[in-house]
């Protein structure tokens, strides 16, 4: 995934790091705005967002063969109240879109270009964009190529899971924390599954 941006600094929105953040560069701009090149076309089914001080964020995608033509993947979605947001409370709310969340048509086609907008209108006098955007683990999943089915069976090498779950004790094969997930799709390569297992 490559950003196309001037603020090299919205590099950090793809890395669930919460210490840095990509903002706005001056307080009390009408809208912030970052476009990311994916490497390849992908169909997006889930969404997390992780903000900072942003009342409101939307999603668009298009493709590269037609940049400009963005279409809404998720509407205008409110991440803080007016009073949080002159009070500078909770500004780092995280949401987590799931499939039906996002819009249809494009929730099931196939893009490789994703804007996000924000804006912050309650609250002139903060700088404000967001501390990540990740797709569910379902989509890095995918994306990295990876099949996914809801239940386990045989064919399955992998799974995510919580301790003490039905899935945790009906899985026999490779259980492994979602941190592993993440690690492998920030460094895009599958990096050992061992130091990341969950263990019966």
């Amino acid at each position: 995934m490559f950003i196309i941006t001037k603020n090299l600094s919205a590099s950090n929105i793809i890395y669930k790091d919460t210490t840095k953040k990509w903002k706005c560069k001056t307080a009390g701009e009408q809208s912030a705005s970052v476009v990311l090149q994916l490497d390849q076309p992908y169909v997006i089914n889930g969404i997390d967002i992780g903000n900072e001080n942003s009342g409101y964020v939307e999603v668009l995608v298009s493709r590269a063969s037609t940049p400009e033509d963005f279409k809404v993947l998720l509407v205008m979605s409110s991440f803080m109240s007016p009073l949080d947001a002159r009070q500078t409370q909770n500004v780092n709310k995280v949401r987590m879109f799931k499939n039906q969340d996002l819009c249809e048509p494009e929730r099931s086609e196939k893009w490789d270009r994703v804007k996000i907008v924000c804006t912050q209108p309650f609250n002139r006098h903060v700088q404000y964009g967001l501390s990540f955007k990740r797709a569910s683990l379902r989509s890095m999943a995918l994306s990295m190529g990876a099949k996914y089915k809801a239940d386990w069976d045989n064919s399955c090498t992998h799974t995510c899971a919580f301790a003490n779950t039905p899935k945790f004790n009906q899985v026999r094969g490779k259980i492994v924390k979602k941190k592993w997930l993440d690690d492998c799709y920030n460094e895009r390569k599958k990096l050992p599954w061992r130091r990341y297992a969950l263990d019966k």
